[in-house]
């Protein structure tokens, strides 16, 4: 059986980089950073896949299994509302 991908949490932010001193200068560079959670779910294994990027740099990319490690870590990245709204929809994940 193939495995099926399920997103759970994505977001996005930009943030202006800049030059000290260079406040007032109307050339500022942003730049756009994007964090997603999918699960991957394979018959009774679902394992859930971290991104974070960058514009098109991959900086951090995990794989967790235990639903701990994944909260401690998810911690870092959501506000409280997201990780309970997380919660919710990997509730919903093993009802399926």
């Amino acid at each position: 059986m193939a495995s099926k991908r399920e997103l759970l949490f994505a977001n996005n932010w930009t943030v202006r980089i800049s030059d000290p001193g260079e406040e007032g200068a109307h050339s500022h560079l942003f730049e756009t950073t994007y964090v997603t959670l999918e699960a991957e779910i394979n018959q009774a294994e679902i394992n859930y896949l971290f991104t974070r990027k960058t514009e098109d740099k991959i900086e951090i990319q995990q794989t967790f299994t235990d639903l701990k490690e994944l909260f401690k870590f998810v911690a870092d990245y959501m506000d409280a509302v997201s990780l309970g709204l997380l919660g919710v929809k990997i509730g919903q994940l093993t009802l399926q």
